[in-house]
């Protein structure tokens, strides 16, 4: 244990006794007693030092902390395994005039995780469960991992790391690669590296790789961080500038390497979202695949291999705008005329089918909104689009009409939604961020139901319906944007959908 690590232990052991312990303060003590027998022996001794000073009548009336003169009982918080764990730990050191203090806090507000994996790429994480993190060691094997901190920062971990939570503000990085993003709430958030030497943030960005022997490389991309180091003067450290040190030397002066060298919460989302395209585009069953990253051109250009070039589409209105993510471009409709359009040409006729797209719609029309309509509405024609009430439905003439729940697609929020067809079969399902709607069909005498075998599309609206034949105006003008469509030539299966939904999602 380091010094820190003992003052640490003193103070929170008085904040147990006084019930102002908080919750990551006792599951870091819980931990710490179970994997530290240094500290379970200073635990027993302060415990002793407090018996003596309390039955001590000297005059000097010495205040002590007011420990608890037994071992600490590890209740509910954890579990009955893990308290009968930690009291068979601690009962070779104690003797029967020990006594316990319960590990509780006198807090009613329900427990927040100190940290929660945010996002992540091929990361083999070891030590916590599911996506919350508390105070303890913690491995990564591989991958990439995001943690979004209680108090606001940002931390990426890259490649083989293996670091220690002490609490929402203080990590301990042993070795490997850490980004950290610290707002203006975060700022003191404290990266401790081999040899005791922190890193403190005083805002907003920086940078640290340690090796497994303990040498660290620091650097700051943007606002400047505090370094102190025992017995030596705490430095401060601006943009753009770098310090390299060992366990057994002090900071100095180094070159400042690329900054791609570190992951950022940006670059991951790039890296999964590229691993995400590369694996659609070798999908030998797609037959379509806008992703509208071609902004500011009027042609956009469909990516499926396996396809036409007569599928691109051109866009009518249509704008470029912020996607899903930092690395995805969306369409935006600003008026009712807007709209992208294409004649969709299948190298064959499709008696199955599957349709992915993600939308995210800003206010609900008086009637329909169209997200990938045919251009007219008579046999062969398929028509996915969003009901006023929110719900989600999906049609072909001579086929069916199957229409979700009310309020299956919601305001303001980036949603995959996605409809696979098997007219063989007679199948037709919806799908809502990669999960199967409840729906139900509804069939007017005038579509023929079933008697359509295989669909060929033709011309097509992205975000519209070319109405002027039946009602003399332009209607079904979808209110939002769309980012992605993707056309498959096959109904996929409820788990390639959420799988697809996973590798695609912000």
């Amino acid at each position: 244990m380091t010094p820190n690590d003992k003052d640490w232990l003193e103070q929170a052991m008085l904040e147990v006794r006084e019930g102002t312990a908080t919750p990551e303060v006792i599951d870091y003590l819980q931990s710490l007693l179970l994997r530290d027998p240094e500290a379970r022996t200073l635990y027993l001794e302060l415990n002793q030092i407090d018996a003596l000073l309390e039955t001590s009548q000297a005059e000097d009336q010495l205040s002590p902390p007011q420990y608890s003169k037994k071992p600490f009982i590890i209740g509910g918080l954890i579990g009955a395994g893990i308290a009968a764990a930690i009291a068979f730990i601690l009962l070779p050191f104690t003797t029967p005039q020990q006594t316990a203090a319960p590990l509780t806090s006198n807090s009613s507000e329900p427990f927040e995780p100190i940290a929660t994996l945010a996002n992540s790429l091929d990361a083999q994480l070891h030590g916590n469960q599911g996506k919350s993190l508390n105070s303890g060691e913690f491995g990564l094997e591989q991958g990439v991992a995001q943690l979004d901190f209680r108090n606001g920062a940002q931390v990426v971990l890259d490649g083989q790391c293996n670091f220690e939570i002490l609490s929402e503000s203080h990590i301990a990085l042993h070795y490997g690669k850490l980004w950290a993003y610290c707002p203006p709430q975060a700022h003191g958030f404290t990266v401790t590296t081999p040899g005791g030497t922190d890193i403190i943030d005083t805002g907003t960005e920086f940078a640290v790789e340690v090796s497994r022997s303990g040498a660290a490389h620091l650097q700051v991309f943007e606002g400047s961080v505090e370094v102190r180091a025992s017995n030596r003067p705490n430095s401060a450290l601006y943009q753009n500038q770098a310090l390299a040190w060992t366990p057994s030397t002090h900071p100095s002066p180094t070159d400042f390497i690329d900054p791609t060298h570190f992951t950022t919460s940006k670059s991951i989302t790039e890296r999964r979202y590229e691993q995400y395209q590369s694996a659609m585009l070798k999908k030998s069953d797609l037959q379509l695949y806008y992703d509208f990253s071609n902004e500011g051109a009027a042609h956009i250009r469909n990516l499926a291999k396996n396809t036409l070039s007569s599928n691109d589409a051109q866009l009518q209105g249509a704008l470029y705008s912020s996607g899903r993510n930092e690395s995805t471009t969306s369409l935006l409709f600003p008026h009712r005329e807007a709209r992208a359009t294409l004649d969709f040409s299948p190298s064959q006729p499709l008696e199955s089918f599957t349709v992915v797209m993600w939308v995210k719609v800003d206010a609900y029309n008086d009637d329909y909104m169209a997200l990938f309509n045919a251009n007219d509405w008579k046999p062969g024609c398929f028509h996915f689009q969003i009901y006023r009430d929110g719900s989600l439905e999906s049609s072909i003439f001579g086929g069916t009409r199957v229409r979700s729940s009310s309020n299956s697609i919601k305001l303001g929020q980036w949603q995959q939604v996605a409809t696979t067809w098997n007219l063989q079969t007679q199948k037709v399902s919806l799908f809502a961020n990669g999960s199967p709607l409840k729906s139900w069909s509804s069939i007017p005498s005038e579509m023929q139901a079933w008697s359509i075998k295989a669909l060929s599309f033709g011309p097509m609206n992205v975000g519209h319906w070319n109405m002027e034949s039946f009602y003399g105006q332009s209607s079904r003008h979808f209110q939002g944007k769309i980012d992605e469509l993707l056309v498959f030539d096959r109904d996929l299966s409820p788990t390639e959908i959420q799988q697809i939904y996973q590798a695609g999602m912000p």
